[in-house]
């Protein structure tokens, strides 16, 4: 059965069986992606790599297919998550090894990212299995497709209180490991190594890879509390690896209107700490503070978001965050940057948002220019004994998306970044992705 067969199949089947108490209806976020890239090495890039530069361009189709059931106040979620690549053009491998969508012997991968039951009741909402969860410590990284979590979920909500907790032992991660993991080369560990793309591994094998043979954890427990409206309120999260590291995040927003404009601010700060065996070559031990400032009127906003890394030489990587989980732990990133995790490093991040309209039909527009200023104290390994010098990385794009309809949209995206890595000059990137989700 081919892919619009299924979606067919799934669609009929949905509208033939529902009813008041029993309903079944598919799951679908597809997209079709295709992506150029083109690296100019830097002269050391130069002199390992022996080319100027790498471009190459590629198409993949990918996303999540499945359905879910309830009745009465239980559900049952089943989707399987996968990519197809079906170009690749001829480039020069050497850097690009590790990025699962670019390998030239890869054909594609699909597994069951979603096998999980659950109910809700007075407040109280409960899930157990295979599933996605989104958090800033613990994020489902979306890339084609998402991190999957092996897991028990908890959540009660009253009024201006909610509190909600995840624990999990497995993890299947999105391409977005692969991707950052080697465009956020200072990171090291960044988030997780990416190998276990398309299938579930336990937790210190994704936190260390193959490097993590002989470590064990329990598994992690995410909790989040937060009190408040949806426009002002405060949030405590806190993440804990069993025997490798405790995270703990503090954020307070507030909102305000001001002569008929929105005035947004946030401030907030993310601690870490190893816990338990020492599964490093030094603790853990780092700090990130973080701040935004926005302003809105209609569909227009401006916003302008800082951030700052302490330094502690002592610390494993000078006291840079690990976040194997999450892309979104940091306030500032960009399409191929996510320097704001390393130590001695001050971020920051400027945008600007608009919506169109062409015949009542959406258009969203984002220009956005980020800075990283990486300080000579960063504590990250260049090569072997060799330490990582100071570095200015600056990445500018631009985000358009067109919405068709409530479920079909068009995406057209360009980054330039200079100073990524002292391997990499610059970088060009151009994506363009039609996504249907039902």
């Amino acid at each position: 059965m081919n892919l619009i067969s299924l979606i067919l199949s799934l669609l009929l089947l949905s509208s033939a069986i529902a009813n008041d108490e029993f309903t079944i209806k598919p799951e679908i976020d597809m997209q079709l992606r295709y992506e150029y890239k083109d690296k100019e090495y830097s002269t050391l890039g130069q002199m390992l790599y022996h080319a100027e530069d790498d471009v190459y361009d590629e198409y993949i189709l990918g996303g999540e297919l499945g359905l879910k059931a309830s009745y009465l106040n239980y559900d049952f979620v089943a989707k399987i998550h996968g990519l197809a690549k079906i170009k690749n053009s001829d480039q020069n491998m050497q850097e690009n090894e590790h990025e699962i969508a670019s390998q030239e012997n890869f054909v594609g991968y699909g597994y069951m990212g979603d096998l999980h039951i659950g109910g809700h009741y007075n407040g109280f909402k409960a899930s157990i299995g295979r599933q996605t969860y989104s958090s800033r410590l613990v994020g489902a990284n979306e890339e084609v497709t998402v991190n999957s979590y092996e897991g028990i979920y908890l959540e009660y909500e009253k009024d201006k209180f909610k509190i909600d907790t995840f624990y999990f032992n497995k993890i299947a991660s999105s391409p977005l490991a692969y991707v950052v993991n080697k465009n956020h080369s200072y990171g090291v560990l960044g988030y997780g190594m990416g190998y276990n793309v398309g299938k579930y591994t336990k937790l210190s094998e994704h936190i260390l890879g193959v490097r993590g043979v002989g470590k064990y954890t329990k598994g992690a427990i995410n909790t989040k509390l937060r009190y408040g409206t949806q426009d002002t309120n405060i949030k405590i999260e806190n993440l804990y690896v069993d025997n490798f590291f405790n995270t703990l995040s503090l954020r307070a927003k507030y909102n305000l209107e001001l002569g008929g404009f929105d005035v947004n601010t946030k401030v907030g700060m993310v601690t870490q700490n190893e816990v338990g065996a020492n599964n490093f070559e030094e603790n853990i031990d780092a700090t990130l503070y973080q701040g935004m400032l926005k302003l809105s009127y209609s569909d227009f906003f401006i916003s302008y978001k800082l951030s700052s890394t302490d330094t502690n030489t002592d610390a494993a990587y000078s006291g840079t965050i690990i976040s194997p989980f999450s892309a979104t732990l940091a306030w500032i990133y960009g399409p191929k940057t996510a320097h704001a995790f390393i130590a001695d490093t001050f971020s920051q991040q400027l945008s600007i948002m608009n919506v169109f309209y062409i015949d009542k039909l959406p258009l969203r527009v984002i220009a956005s220019h980020i800075l990283y200023e990486i300080g000579e104290d960063n504590g990250l390994p260049l090569l072997r004994n060799m330490p990582t010098p100071a570095t200015d990385t600056r990445e500018t794009y631009i985000d358009a998306k067109a919405y068709f309809s409530k479920r079909l949209s068009l995406s057209a995206q360009y980054s330039f970044a200079t100073n990524i890595t002292p391997i990499v000059g610059e970088r060009k990137n151009i994506k363009l992705y039609l996504e249907y989700a039902y």
